[in-house]
């Protein structure tokens, strides 16, 4: 006689671990350093991109600047909790969200004050939502979202100044012209 056995599907809810700890250094306004486990790992935060300021490849981008001060206003030497930390990237970064002492979701603050953009090239729990604060933000104009917020950024000034160069340049070229017109 054959049985038949059947195992009832259970569905398991995906698990999230969290875990607190001190922020020992700010990378950049997505990335952080803090002891876990008694050793110092760095910390890449899920759903957040903030402009580069830190790449040795590429020039520090608008509002990269900013975005660092703020992550080490909220975070440097604070107690956090880091939450579903349980994977890492490439790079060998633990990949979680971070939540500030008083329960704020800190993907979330940088997001809603134009500190950063909602990440969206892969997939996590919380794209939606901050996808919608990144359209407020927009909307508002907060952070690297004002209309002036990159006037004062290094790669913008060169590229104004560079501008203002070729346009002397070109005024050069025209009086050259009218003067050999003229004489």
């Amino acid at each position: 006689m054959k049985f038949l056995y059947i195992l009832p599907l259970i569905c398991i809810p995906s698990l999230s671990f969290a875990y607190e700890t001190t922020v020992t250094r700010i990378v950049d306004g997505d990335t952080v350093v803090a002891t876990i486990d008694n050793k110092q790992e760095k910390i890449r935060i899920i759903g957040i991109n903030t402009p580069e300021s830190v790449d040795p490849r590429r020039p520090v981008e608008c509002f990269g600047k900013e975005a660092t001060k703020q992550a080490t206003k909220l975070l440097l030497n604070k107690r956090i909790t880091l939450e579903d930390y349980h994977e890492r990237d490439k790079h060998g970064r633990i990949l979680g969200y971070i939540s500030l002492p008083d329960n704020t979701d800190f993907g979330a603050h940088m997001i809603e004050s134009g500190y950063a953009y909602s990440f969206k090239s892969y997939a996590h729990d919380r794209r939606a939502s901050y996808n919608t604060l990144e359209k407020t933000a927009r909307s508002q104009q907060q952070g690297l979202w004002a209309p002036d917020a990159c006037l004062n950024d290094d790669a913008t000034q060169d590229i104004l100044r560079e501008e203002r160069v070729t346009f002397i340049k070109e005024l050069i070229a025209i009086f050259k012209a009218l003067l050999d017109l003229f004489l």
